[in-house]
This record gives structure tokens, C-alpha cells and sequence, in this order.
């Protein structure tokens, strides 16, 4: 029984990675801790000096005016 809990475990923890995708993109290649803490994971808005025109996603119409 062991055995197959460890089983289960570990295939949902493989699927888990193998599927795991970055909210940001394929092409974001910046470091996560510019942005955010490592401990909680939110944002730390004093932090935050990205420029979205510098990458292949650039804010257009009415997303231009948001904060």
C-alpha cells in the first residue's frame, strides 16, 4: 500500500512540473525576484521597473492606461 501512495505521489508531482508553465510567457527571461518574494510569491510594486514595449508582448489600446 506504501508503495502505490509513493507511486501516486510521485506521478502527480512528475505531471505537476512537466506541465507547469510560467503565468509570463515562453519568452520572459527575466528573474522572478526582481519582481516578486520568494517567500509569498506577491509583487512588490516598488520593485517592479519593467518596461513591457521591451518585450514581445507590448500593451496596446486601452491597456496602455492601466497602472
Amino acid at each position: 500500500m506504501r508503495s502505490l501512495s509513493q507511486k501516486i505521489i510521485f506521478s502527480f508531482l512528475l505531471t505537476t512540473f512537466a506541465f507547469a508553465q510560467s503565468p509570463h510567457g515562453d519568452d520572459f527571461n527575466i528573474d522572478c525576484s526582481e519582481c516578486h518574494q520568494a517567500t509569498d510569491w506577491k509583487v512588490q510594486p516598488e520593485k517592479v521597473q519593467f518596461d513591457h514595449s521591451k518585450t514581445s508582448f507590448a500593451l496596446v489600446g486601452q491597456h496602455q492606461t492601466i497602472n
